[in-house]
């Protein structure tokens, strides 16, 4: 009987333990466009982590962390060009793995280029697939939606 309520106790406080840890999120986000051109945008995907916190680029390896994934959705009124990433890349050899990670601390900006075709207002949805992690630990993949209005 003890043993039930002993192990009853110790989920809970795990339980807490995650809820409490995800309550605290230490990444925020931010998102805006900007206008390149008379029909190129860039969206800037603004990522400021708290200290000793960090997340992994999208070009680290799957196989040892969750490399940052943006997603957008489809729309037929726009065409994406590459991503690239801004910010103090720190690339880490975990010799055990036998690969290499590649994370950012304190902050990184993504820029996707975006082309609109036709007439402005466009919608642009999508959302931010990232994984932070410190020294200590790393919490589960988390997906961030955004919403930006491209227009002249």
């Amino acid at each position: 009987m003890k043993i039930n309520k002993f192990i009853i106790c110790l989920a809970c406080l795990f339980l807490f333990n995650s809820i409490s840890g995800l309550a605290n999120d230490p990444v925020k986000w931010t998102f805006k466009s900007v206008k390149v051109s008379s029909n190129t945008f860039e969206i800037h995907f603004i990522a400021k982590m708290n200290s000793a916190w960090h997340i992994y680029s999208q070009e680290s390896s799957k196989t040892i962390s969750s490399p940052t994934i943006i997603s957008i959705d489809k729309n037929d009124r726009i065409k994406t060009g590459d991503i690239r990433e801004v910010g103090q890349l720190v690339s880490k050899y975990e010799e055990i793995f036998d690969e290499t990670i590649k994370y950012y601390g304190d902050s990184v900006v993504f820029i996707q280029n975006i082309k609109v075709l036709g007439s402005t207002p466009v919608i642009v949805k999508g959302e931010v697939t990232y994984s932070a992690c410190s020294g200590e630990q790393c919490l589960p993949p988390k997906p961030i939606g955004f919403s930006l209005v491209l227009n002249n």
